[in-house]
């Protein structure tokens, strides 16, 4: 696995070697040293689960992690965020207008990684791009809103950052011819996408409050629930069993293991 991330990193490096403005925005965002690359993990751990050679899937890992880039770049832009990975933002460093082209520009590379792959994951990708953006109106329409509940959170967790947790999984099916496994790998997705918004949830509890954003905990809170924080922490435990129970069969492979490791880890 190692050998793998390091690949996927010095190819990423590779795309945002050149000195045009939207080589240097590029780098800026995706080559920050604190980025995690939680996304390419997982599409190589799903390819250890069944059976596919890790140097055949690093395009597939390299897409999802410029299609999760392209969605920071828009998201800066629409939350005037300031930081992101210890930098400062595309839009706060140059403007707005290249912040937008600059996602989007990812963004196309992130679908040029596709070309040489069945036509079903590129149509797959496609779904999920939109899913997310349509996630994205959801999140902006719940904002400063008091007439939205739990399952309006969930419906916006599972299209914004579960679509494409799934996807790390059945993009890797897909190209196995395992129809059985992409279905089980998608669902573990949207799992895994609840996990990792309930833990942002928790270490932004405050300031998602102050600035009434559509977080477990405030949500928990408007229902009545005395003590939001200790209901979230509970839910992502929930979440991340789910997440595992959804593997199936491929939970007891190698790369199944890896995927439970980093699920506890995120649940302590």
């Amino acid at each position: 696995m190692h050998d793998f991330l390091k690949q996927v990193e010095e190819l990423l490096q590779d795309a945002f070697s050149g000195q045009t403005l939207l080589g240097q925005t590029g780098a800026h965002l995706c080559l920050a040293p604190d980025a995690k690359r939680v996304r390419p993990m997982l599409v190589g751990c799903y390819a250890e689960a069944l059976g596919v050679e890790l140097e055949r899937v690093v395009p597939l890992a390299i897409s999802v992690e410029l299609i999760h880039s392209a969605s920071l770049f828009h998201d800066d832009v629409i939350d005037a965020g300031s930081t992101r990975r210890g930098r400062a933002t595309v839009n706060t460093q140059w403007t707005n207008s290249i912040a937008i082209l600059s996602g989007n520009h990812v963004l196309s590379l992130a679908f040029k990684q596709l070309a040489e792959f069945p036509p079903r994951i590129t149509q797959e990708a496609i779904r999920v791009v939109g899913e997310m953006t349509q996630a994205a109106i959801l999140e902006l329409q719940m904002r400063n809103s008091l007439s939205h509940t739990i399952e309006d959170w969930r419906c916006m967790v599972n299209g914004k950052t579960g679509s494409l947790f799934g996807f790390c999984g059945t993009c890797v099916a897909v190209y196995a011819g395992n129809p059985e496994a992409s279905q089980a790998l998608g669902k573990s997705g949207e799992h895994i996408g609840q996990v990792f918004q309930l833990a942002d949830d928790l270490n932004d509890i405050e300031e998602d409050i102050q600035n009434q954003e559509a977080s477990y905990p405030r949500l928990m809170g408007l229902t009545g629930q005395k003590n939001p924080k200790a209901a979230c922490e509970k839910e992502l435990k929930k979440q991340a069993e789910k997440a595992f129970e959804a593997l199936g069969n491929w939970g007891a492979t190698s790369g199944g293991q890896r995927v439970k490791t980093w699920l506890e880890q995120l649940a302590s």
